[in-house]
């Protein structure tokens, strides 16, 4: 879970009110269970006042509002929370983290300097922002001074930091449970054996192969569980014991590899991720528990296709319902949302029209047309398997028909300017039937525009992050 609580380090000898400067000389590890980080900064020897700042509010985008913290002098643990916006969407969550400090080896003690920080600004002996006038202040946080175990020796201080998106109380819980003695050794051995046997699970032929072309591997391997992340027991809309992940970030990029790799080593965590979205329409992209835009189709439906078509035998014994899942899929395909930026389909157009076209509707609007009509065509098509599956043949020659609908957004005639023999491309459409002129070459190095690529209300080209070459050139 990444949130926004970053702990900085200082050992300059200096008062709390000064400014803090960096100091290269510590060495900073890092190691974590499910909710909860454990940190070792080693002070090197001569240090005489060693520092810790804990960051609140700096989630790396300066989003965050109505900040809390509240911190005991006596004990140093600090408890605190804010409000951040969703990085691609309009929502906001609330994050919340509980830290304390111990002396690896010795005693820590209380620390001897304690208060609070904004900006570059210390204030000694405040406990509560509530304490502080911090207007729109974009850092706020705690800062320490504590004794060291020696002057003549290193000083290794130990910070436990719990997270949470329920509450301060919850990230302390988190942290008490998951590691109780701050043992960062046994920590560290239990994060190293979880993952390698996860990483384990595939094994990979290295006789003549780059060492460099084996580590690309595996540490792709790992990031392919970052997200989505297992949030269960962190849901701030419902209290609930069941399976809950978030993060879908974003399914129109995860959904082409990620899961197809998922399947061949973890169903299991695949079956759980599934378990939490067969309500309603399907989730595109969320972050930290908020809803995120969506860029083109609706690509929950092939995450769902691609685990029903391969584990439909074993559906049951992994608790994914058939019959929920078809709900969830014909969901998307049938019923538009008010908002089809945030969720499902612009179903009805679709349905009417057999094609994507380039208008705004209701509450939402999509410029990216033709990258839209080929993802609700694959969309579709990943239906129609699914039904094949479950015996409904009505529906499966249904859905495979109207796959096959993303031809509506295909020029015969359209060709690159001053290439005649490449010719046919997608491209946009209007609800008169003429289609939406985009030069092929837009949003490639050979743009004579360089126009942007970017989704927002200046994209009105239909296509995003890849030239129309590109796009066509799949289906040719």
């Amino acid at each position: 879970m990444s949130l926004a609580m970053v702990l900085q380090t200082t050992s300059l000898n200096q008062d709390i009110s000064q400014r803090i400067w960096w100091s290269t000389g510590i060495r900073v590890e890092l190691t974590a269970t499910r909710r909860t980080a454990l940190h070792r900064y080693t002070f090197p020897a001569g240090t005489v006042n060693p520092r810790i700042m804990v960051d609140v509010t700096n989630d790396g985008q300066q989003s965050s509002t109505d900040p809390i913290m509240l911190l005991n002098a006596t004990s140093a643990r600090v408890t605190g929370g804010s409000s951040f916006a969703a990085s691609f969407g309009p929502g906001r969550y609330r994050a919340f983290t509980c830290v304390d400090f111990k002396g690896d080896g010795f005693d820590l003690g209380p620390p001897e300097q304690s208060g609070a920080w904004l900006g570059n600004s210390g204030i000694q002996q405040t406990t509560n922002f509530e304490q502080l006038y911090f207007g729109f202040r974009e850092q706020l946080g705690a800062l320490f001074t504590f004794k060291p175990k020696s002057t003549s020796e290193t000083t290794s201080i130990l910070a436990r930091v719990g997270v949470s998106f329920i509450s301060s109380d919850q990230a302390c819980a988190n942290a008490e449970s998951e590691v109780p003695d701050f043992d960062f050794t046994s920590v560290q051995q239990a994060a190293f054996s979880e993952w390698n046997e996860l990483l384990g699970r595939v094994q990979v032929q290295t006789q003549d192969v780059e060492d460099e072309i084996v580590e690309l591997f595996y540490s792709s391997f790992y990031r392919t569980h970052i997200s989505p992340a297992d949030y269960t027991g962190e849901n701030p809309l419902w209290n609930s014991t069941e399976p809950y992940y978030d993060s879908f970030y974003c399914n129109w990029d995860t959904f082409r590899t990620l899961y197809s790799f998922m399947a061949l080593h973890d169903p299991v965590n695949f079956s759980r991720i599934l378990e939490c979205g067969l309500l309603g329409w399907l989730p595109e992209c969320r972050g930290a528990t908020a809803q995120q835009f969506i860029q083109g189709g609706s690509n929950g439906d092939p995450i769902l296709g691609e685990f029903f078509v391969k584990f439909h035998e074993h559906a049951d014994a992994l608790n994914v319902s058939a019959s929920g899942l078809y709900a969830a899929l014909l969901a998307d395909a049938e019923d538009q949302p008010p908002n089809w930026d945030l969720q499902g389909r612009q179903a009805n157009t679709w349905k009417a029209l057999g094609m994507h076209l380039t208008i705004c509707e209701a509450n939402a609007c999509v410029s990216l047309t033709s990258r839209v009509a080929l993802e609700y065509a694959f969309g579709d098509f990943t239906i129609s398997q699914v039904a094949k599956v479950l015996g409904f043949t009505n529906d499966s020659a249904k859905y495979a028909q109207r796959a096959g609908n993303f031809v509506n957004n295909w020029n015969p005639d359209t060709a690159v300017p001053g290439r005649p023999d490449i010719v046919g491309m997608m491209q946009p459409r209007f609800a008169n039937g003429t289609f939406n002129f985009t030069d092929p070459r837009h949003c490639s190095v050979n743009d004579p525009l360089q126009s942007t690529c970017f989704l927002n209300a200046v994209n009105t080209d239909g296509f995003y992050e890849g030239s129309p070459i590109v796009v066509s050139a799949l289906l040719h």
